[in-house]
């Protein structure tokens, strides 16, 4: 999303294919600020949200959404690019303040593995 958000040019919803017709999606605004925080999300859902700003559809996720996108209007982009580049990665990167912006995980959605019942903590 990162190169098209540099472009300044339209608001991107940067999706992750999540399987089951389910994506990891935000929207963001040309200027990079959060529209829809990320959450894990169905593709219907998404495909609602992202058509409300004609988004442009980034990442794995981009076919799951536009295969449900609303009929009528078209997204503005989509590219489902399944990597970012690496280039971004490390321009990101090196810009980020580690005092002021700590990297830490973003967990979207519950674990689905639950322990076996019966089964104590640490082993039978």
């Amino acid at each position: 999303a990162a190169p098209l958000l540099a472009t300044g040019e339209s608001v991107v919803a940067p999706a992750i294919d999540a399987r089951h017709e389910h994506v990891y999606m935000a929207l963001l605004d040309a200027g990079g600020r959060t529209l829809a925080t990320p959450a894990y999300r169905s593709a219907v859902e998404a495909a609602r949200i992202a058509a409300i700003a004609t988004a442009a559809l980034v990442g794995s996720g981009a076919p799951a959404i536009a295969a449900v996108w609303p009929p009528g209007i078209s997204p503005a982009r989509i590219d489902p690019v399944a990597f970012p580049d690496i280039a971004w990665v490390a321009r990101l990167a090196s810009a980020a303040d580690p005092a002021t912006a700590p990297a830490r995980p973003l967990y979207l959605k519950p674990p689905e593995a639950k322990p076996a019942r019966g089964l104590a903590a640490g082993g039978p």
